[in-house]
């Protein structure tokens, strides 16, 4: 059954799921349990998460700023201020300096952010401007039905980073942005296939009624590359054109969709099964998932089974509230 547009519920009695959620439950169920069902969140920042949602929010600021302005210097100033915002936000858990050994540093994130300008300020694409509000389609929060279990509704929820429209072809095209510390030459090859991208085509088409054909892999390589002077302006600021920034196109045809669907609604039922099996502790996959990504959060947690003292000493319960932020046709929302 295909999903469908459907008004966000601003209430707990919904099932919500977004890519996290499935993508942690495929990798490991008791993670997702201790994340997504019970709520725990570290109360130390990890530096990858804050970098790149420092990230994101200087390439929002960026993006609506190319509404007004073409200027580089205010371009700048914009992306520059949301970058240092989101990080003051979430704790300033990041280093100042690019010589740190956590290669995640304001510096080199700043620095990353001015040569980022600077490369793609001819690039082909031009904001598209909501006809609503007059504000382009940057950072787009959305909700679509799935299905209903146990009398709920089941909502796929989540947030697309823009849609511009390509000067090549005329048509709208998705914008995915991401930071890694892999090399771009391996990482950009992760477009597909792509579960995050393939969802972001079948919202588009149901929820903004787009013909969007193909998504732009927006990558950037956060390196360990220390500051040297010889090598130029960008040397001086440990950063490369060339070597931290790819950006790789990828399709989805209709037939791709139809197959994303299916394997979308299977994780969900598998997922909300679990949900409803009242088991005090989900599966885990042991040792793979405890070593990903520099390591679970939660793998303390494990290695005590189920600790009550370490999960209050180490974790906070924060609630997850899906609906704030989501965009929804004016029509379907009355």
């Amino acid at each position: 059954m295909l999903p469908t547009i459907s008004p966000i519920v601003e209430t707990e009695d919904c099932f919500y799921v977004d890519y996290s959620i499935l993508s942690t439950f495929r990798m490991c169920k008791e993670k997702a349990r201790l994340s997504y069902r019970e709520h725990h969140d570290s109360r130390k920042t990890k530096s990858s998460l804050d970098f790149g949602a420092a990230w994101h929010e200087a390439m929002a600021e960026l993006y609506r700023a190319k509404v007004n302005t073409t200027d580089l210097d205010e371009l700048k100033k914009a992306a520059m201020g949301g970058f240092i915002k989101e990080v003051k936000d979430r704790g300033g858990s990041l280093p100042i300096s690019s010589s740190s050994e956590e290669h995640r540093s304001i510096d080199r994130g700043l620095a990353l952010v001015e040569c980022y300008i600077e490369k793609y300020k001819n690039e082909p694409f031009t904001n598209i401007i909501r006809p609503d509000d007059g504000k382009p389609y940057v950072e787009i929060g959305f909700a679509i039905f799935l299905m209903e279990w146990g009398g709920k509704p089941v909502m796929f929820v989540g947030r697309i980073d823009r849609i511009m429209k390509s000067r090549l072809t005329g048509l709208p095209m998705i914008i995915e942005t991401k930071t890694t510390t892999q090399g771009l030459t391996n990482f950009v090859k992760q477009v597909r296939p792509n579960h995050q991208i393939t969802g972001y085509h079948m919202v588009t088409a149901e929820l903004l009624q787009m013909d969007i054909r193909e998504t732009l892999w927006d990558c950037v390589f956060v390196s360990k590359r220390q500051p040297n002077p010889k090598n130029g302006r960008w040397g001086l600021l440990g950063v490369d054109p060339k070597e931290d920034f790819a950006r790789q196109p990828t399709r989805r045809s209709a037939t791709d969709i139809k197959e994303f669907i299916k394997d979308l609604n299977f994780d969900v039922v598998d997922y909300l099964k679990m949900c409803d099996s009242k088991m005090e502790r989900w599966p885990r996959n042991a040792p793979t998932a405890c070593h990903m990504f520099g390591g679970c959060l939660f793998r303390d947690v494990c290695n005590t089974n189920l600790n009550p003292n370490i999960l209050k000493t180490n974790f906070i319960i924060r609630k997850w509230e899906p609906w704030k932020g989501i965009t929804v046709p004016k029509d379907e929302g009355k």
